[in-house]
């Protein structure tokens, strides 16, 4: 993850090439939807398998966390003119 200051890009965190984030083993096919999912003011990554499982990951600044993981029998994904507006999940 890269961080631009102004003037340049720093380096904030890597995974050294472990398919792994945050305890998530990254997969073709998943999606990644940042947003302020907990309303705190910062933008979690919500990632979401093919197979319906769901993981809220969120930055501490210095290392991602998970929030929650949570297998969901369906996942919709809303969009207008191609923005991510929301979620649906049951």
């Amino acid at each position: 993850m890269l961080k631009y200051d102004g003037s340049d890009w720093q380096g904030k965190w890597h995974n050294n090439g472990n398919r792994q984030f945050a305890g998530w083993n990254m997969n073709k096919g998943d999606q990644f939807i940042a947003g302020d999912f907990d309303q705190d003011g910062r933008d979690e990554i919500l990632a979401i398998a093919q197979n319906g499982w769901a993981k809220l990951l969120k930055y501490d600044g210095s290392d991602w966390q998970g929030k929650w993981i949570r297998w969901w029998q369906t996942i919709h994904l809303a969009y207008e003119n191609d923005i991510y507006i929301g979620l649906i999940l049951w």
